[in-house]
């Protein structure tokens, strides 16, 4: 196999962990990335998901800002600090183009990176964005431009780190999220058909 085809290794906590630590998260455009991985890996994401083709090209697939609720004890709520979990709901996918959808919800954690706290940060940092706006879109300074989230912004910034931890050049990718989330589940003790129905794998 070339470096292009060669399976991608998963990402860790421990990367995340020092993606969180090394961030300068008062630039709107680092925020944006740091959030969209660390979401990734908790919901299970395909990059077509949360993250477009480029800035100017988002795919059919990508999660949109309307797509989150914030709830206490079941229900909705406006400010994300009062929400003890949070409810995500996928569009769309490529084994899902009726659109049916699908929701997950992930609860509230007293760690750092907590998805909960971590997005309703970004929802807070970009509360001027349109509901139908990208989830990881924004405006960056004074401009009307918007900005996005891309695959090879995550792709980018996951080698960064990969390669800060002694991982070998071209082992992550922005699909290294989905994997590094169903990693850990299974690491944890969750039963795998329970991973697959989560990640929503349709084969082992």
């Amino acid at each position: 196999r070339s470096a292009s085809e060669t399976r991608k290794l998963p990402v860790t906590p421990e990367m995340l962990r020092l993606l969180l630590k090394r961030a300068n998260l008062s630039k709107l455009r680092t925020r944006a990335v740091v959030t969209a991985i660390i979401t990734a890996f908790f919901f299970l994401l395909r990059s077509s998901e949360y993250a477009a083709e480029s800035r100017y090209t988002v795919g059919p697939h990508v999660i949109k800002r309307h797509h989150i609720r914030f709830l206490r004890e079941g229900a909705p709520v406006l400010d994300y600090r009062q929400a003890d979990q949070i409810e995500v709901t996928i569009p769309s996918s490529k084994t899902d183009q009726s659109k049916v959808g699908y929701t997950r919800t992930h609860y509230k954690a007293e760690h750092e990176l907590c998805p909960v706290t971590l997005i309703g940060q970004w929802m807070d940092a970009t509360q001027g964005m349109p509901p139908a706006a990208p989830l990881f879109a924004f405006n960056e300074g004074n401009t009307t431009d918007t900005d996005c989230v891309t695959r090879s912004r995550v792709s980018k910034t996951l080698a960064a780190v990969a390669t800060e931890l002694g991982y070998p050049q071209g082992s992550v990718s922005s699909h290294s999220c989905r994997s590094g989330g169903a990693t850990a589940l299974i690491h944890a003790g969750v039963d795998r058909s329970v991973v697959q129905c989560v990640g929503r794998w349709s084969s082992d």
